[in-house]
């Protein structure tokens, strides 16, 4: 008997499925979406997301922030249905106006997707006389970066309703629609094209945070602007973590990447270095704040530029002790250049130039410095045009984190 008992605990601890850990999938799918950068100053940002599960709809919310301080200049809850896709173009409607959302207009066929509130083509994103943190300016509305947190997956029916889809968000039932907890369905892409001549674009992948919820998120108000949040997602998990779990995924020590400046080819490379995590890790976990940035939300950062030969910048030294340059990243959202005195894309999140000396043609590394272990949860891109913009592309920046690849 007791020989029975034990092989039968075996079985069930063997068959037993494992926690699925919190990850950012390097195969691009996840519940939770942060697309680290969007640019509608003199551009407009173009944005795709799906649900690629064929059977079950995914419920999710949408966001998007400000890059300064993170703070929330709109947010709305997308119903995809299964194999659904949601667009919409971010837009500059002009000076001293807010960017605009268009979505469900000749440009983008997307009248399909259900969304909380409904029956909407275009709403201009908020700043502070609309309802935004006091901080934002209506120009600040035009640079940022975006989220979408899913907050349950659904199935009995093909397609929800506007209400139908609120219902499930606020936490009532509808009726032959099961809601369980959204799995790693999704997927988004970003393009960010200039107004120029020649309409560089640049695109790129968003980070998929797999795992990120492990229980279905309803019974909360669906045109709240606090929910779902990181935080508050992951400290309701079983067992619970915090929002430095979800750093410890995102976390860089460094960054690399490539740069190409030689002025016959028309050439010219920037970086982006998003903080998303920046605002709920001051808000939830300030001590771990603390080791990540300065009292004045800042991060020291250090450069080494190499050109194609393997020669490096050198400091010429006379006498000691000397002074190395460093330079700070203070906002959530950092628009550096390489090099040269104009930027790529038009910007307001720019504070560092990243000097090369004679360099033209070569590769960078920047790298943080804090009390860290100099790590900080960090996204990464690498813009670069030629010919004026005639060719362009956009790069997520190779890294190092502190995850062990063995």
């Amino acid at each position: 008997m007791v020989k029975r008992l034990l092989l039968m605990l075996l079985v069930v601890v063997f068959m037993a499925p494992a926690a699925m850990a919190l990850d950012v999938n390097p195969g691009g799918k996840g519940d939770a979406l942060i697309m680290g950068y969007y640019n509608a100053r003199n551009a407009l940002t173009y944005i795709r997301i799906v649900n690629t599960n064929p059977t079950k709809g995914i419920i999710g919310k949408l966001r998007f922030r400000e890059g300064k301080n993170s703070e929330e200049v709109l947010d709305f809850v997308v119903c995809l249905s299964p194999g659904d896709e949601f667009s919409a173009i971010l837009m500059d409607p002009g000076e001293g106006q807010p960017a605009v959302l268009y979505r469900g207009t000749d440009m983008i066929s997307d009248s399909d997707t259900t969304t909380v509130p409904g029956n909407w083509t275009s709403v201009y994103l908020r700043y502070s006389a609309t309802g935004a943190a006091s901080t934002v300016d209506v120009e600040d509305t035009k640079e940022g970066y975006i989220e979408f947190i899913a907050y349950s997956a659904y199935s009995g029916v093909e397609t929800l309703t506007s209400d139908e889809c609120k219902d499930i968000v606020e936490g009532n039932s509808v009726e032959g629609v099961t809601v369980e907890d959204a799995s790693n369905d999704l997927m988004a892409t970003v393009e960010i094209v200039k107004y120029t001549d020649n309409l560089p674009i640049f695109s790129y992948r968003a980070t998929a945070i797999a795992n990120t919820s492990d229980h279905v998120i309803t019974g909360v108000s669906a045109t709240g602007a606090d929910d779902p949040i990181f935080h508050g997602i992951l400290s309701n998990n079983s067992p619970a973590q915090t929002i430095e779990d979800l750093n410890a995924i995102l976390n860089k020590s460094a960054f690399y990447g490539l740069y190409d400046l030689r002025e016959d080819l028309g050439a010219k490379t920037d970086l982006v270095i998003t903080f998303p995590t920046k605002k709920e890790t001051a808000a939830y976990a300030p001590t771990a704040y603390e080791d990540y940035f300065t009292e004045d939300g800042c991060v020291t950062v250090k450069f080494d530029v190499y050109d194609d030969q393997e020669n490096t910048i050198t400091q010429e030294i006379d006498f000691s002790p000397y002074t190395v340059q460093t330079n700070s990243l203070c906002y959530e959202v950092n628009y550096l250049m390489v090099g040269g005195v104009n930027s790529i894309l038009d910007t307001d999140l720019n504070t560092v130039s990243i000097q090369t000396g004679d360099f033209d043609f070569g590769w960078l590394k920047v790298y943080f410095d804090n009390d860290k272990d100099d790590y900080v949860p960090a996204l990464g891109y690498e813009l670069q045009v030629w010919a004026d913009g005639a060719l362009s592309r956009m790069l997520e920046l190779a890294y190092d984190a502190n995850v062990s690849l063995e």
